[in-house]
């Protein structure tokens, strides 16, 4: 199998894609890098030496389909 096989290509009128094969209809789609979201919630004094420390890693995201789940 090709690795652009589940490609979105023309054919006649309607599209192909992964939703068509129900062999790798959980196929994932890695991102080029992956993504971490944070929450930062400084406290009102704070100075530039401990910004990381009011820093939380909320989740990281590495697929096209665990950004949009």
């Amino acid at each position: 199998m090709a690795q652009n096989d589940n490609l979105a290509v023309p054919s006649g009128d309607k599209y192909i894609t992964v939703f068509n094969d129900p062999v790798n209809f959980n196929v994932k789609h890695p991102l080029h890098n992956p993504w971490t979201l944070w929450f930062d919630n400084p406290p009102k004094k704070s100075n530039e030496k401990n910004w990381e420390q009011s820093l939380k890693e909320l989740i990281t995201i590495d697929t096209v389909e665990d950004f949009w789940g």
